[in-house]
């Protein structure tokens, strides 16, 4: 192995571990819990996950990253109101691609496209 290549296994294992942590903080934020640790949460995994997926060259998964980190620090910062069910529902959507995302990686290497839902929730 070359390179980044040689650190496939531990990207895809900690891009789980930071889905599957925001996937969680998003439903109980969808249940109604408002506690700011879940908004914080969400927020440095997508943080880290953005990161890490830039760094892996994984650009799709980098991006919705980015954008999901964005959202959070919005809330954190209170520059927006409590986040609509709508784009809590669209965000757990979109996690789920993003871990459909890391499978694809998993099998053949290729991530899947994640324009449509990058773009969707940069206008959310």
């Amino acid at each position: 192995m070359d390179g980044l290549a040689k650190y496939k296994g531990l990207y895809i294992e900690t891009a789980r571990e930071y889905l599957k942590e925001m996937r969680e903080k998003v439903a109980l934020l969808s249940q109604g819990q408002k506690e700011k640790e879940l908004i914080k949460a969400v927020h440095l995994a997508a943080h880290s996950l953005s990161g890490q997926s830039s760094v892996a060259g994984y650009g799709h998964i980098a991006g919705i990253a980015s954008v999901i980190e964005r959202i959070f620090k919005a809330q954190l910062d209170d520059q927006v109101s409590d986040l609509e069910d709508e784009v809590l529902n669209n965000i757990a959507s979109t996690i789920e691609k993003m871990l459909l995302s890391v499978e694809q990686i998993e099998e053949n290497g290729e991530e899947i496209d994640l324009s449509g839902e990058i773009e969707a929730l940069s206008n959310a």
